[in-house]
Parts: structure tokens; C-alpha cells; sequence
């Protein structure tokens, strides 16, 4: 009875301790945070605010790779990623994939205060939290890869470290397959 309860508390010990290793950024996996999607499922059509009021749909970034991040101001994780998921993929001519931040349950004034003086352009309002929805967000941040023909390639759940080489070789790999 000894050694069988010794040997299931050295088993749950083994499995915490891989546990925690996947779920660690330094482990150089991405762990249970990432879904790969078959790429089947069209992304939900939704429609969108710039800060300015311009409207904006994301069948617009059709014939690009798009990564919807749903954020909020009031998420304390997703204010800390925020800043490097800028960096890695934010507007610029060498980006591999056009950046959509989606301001969920946030309306311009909140979004005007958190980012100051300058919203960055990849900025869009989602006040009411409809494509939040529509996606299937329960928690954020949240994130998916959209193929250039509207395809869901991958989601990614949770904060990420959008600078590690772990999510862009993963974003890599995603976008193209056949690599």
C-alpha cells in the first residue's frame, strides 16, 4: 500500500513537472495556449470602428494574412503584450501579416485613454463585444491567424510571448505549411 501510494504521488509529480515545462515560455513550445485550426472554418464576417469613426469590415484584409487579437483596456494581460505584439507585427512594410486589434467591450474614450495622444492604425473598436462573439471569445487577450482567402489557420489563446521565436516559428509554419 506504501509503494503504490509512493509511486501515484511520484507519477502526479512527473506529470506536473511536464505540465509546467509545456506551459513555460522558455520551454520553446507554445504548450495547450495554441489550437491549430484545419483552415476549413471562414472567419465570421465583422464590421468594425476605427478610433476616428471610419468603418472598417474584415473582409477588407481579404488577399492578406490578418491576426485578429481581441484585447481590452481594462485586461491586465493584455496590456502587458500589447507593446511587444506592436513590435513584432505591427505596421510596416516587412510585416508578414496584417496586425487588427480589436478593442472589445471598449468604446473610443477608453481606447483614447490608453493609448494617449496616438492610437496605433491597427486599432479598431468592438465596443458591444458583437465579433468578440462571433469569434467565440471567453477570455482574452485572444487571437486567430486568418488566411489571405478568410480561412481560420490557428488560435491563440490567452497572453503570448509574441517575441519569442517559439509563436513565430509557429506563425511561420501556419502560414506556410508546406515549409
Amino acid at each position: 500500500m506504501l509503494l503504490a501510494t509512493i509511486a501515484l504521488a511520484l507519477q502526479g509529480a512527473l506529470i506536473a513537472l511536464y505540465l509546467r515545462r509545456e506551459r513555460s515560455p522558455d520551454a520553446g513550445g507554445l504548450g495547450p495556449r495554441v489550437d491549430r485550426l484545419d483552415g476549413h472554418e471562414t472567419a465570421p464576417a465583422l464590421e468594425f470602428l476605427h478610433p476616428d469613426g471610419r468603418p472598417m469590415a474584415l473582409a477588407d484584409l481579404r488577399g492578406r494574412s490578418v491576426l485578429v487579437h481581441f484585447w481590452a483596456s481594462w485586461c491586465p494581460p493584455c496590456r502587458r503584450e500589447l507593446p511587444a505584439l506592436l513590435d513584432a507585427y505591427g505596421p510596416r512594410a516587412d510585416a508578414p501579416l496584417t496586425l487588427l486589434l480589436v478593442a472589445t467591450r471598449d468604446d473610443r474614450a477608453a481606447v483614447e485613454r490608453f493609448w494617449g495622444v496616438h492610437v496605433p492604425d491597427p486599432v479598431v473598436l468592438d465596443p458591444g463585444g458583437n465579433g468578440a462573439r462571433r469569434f467565440g471569445v471567453t477570455t482574452l487577450p485572444d487571437t486567430f491567424l486568418v488566411s489571405p482567402d478568410g480561412h481560420l489557420l490557428a488560435r491563440y489563446r490567452g497572453p503570448q510571448d509574441w517575441a519569442s521565436a517559439a509563436v513565430r516559428q509557429h506563425l511561420d509554419r501556419s502560414l506556410h505549411p508546406t515549409r
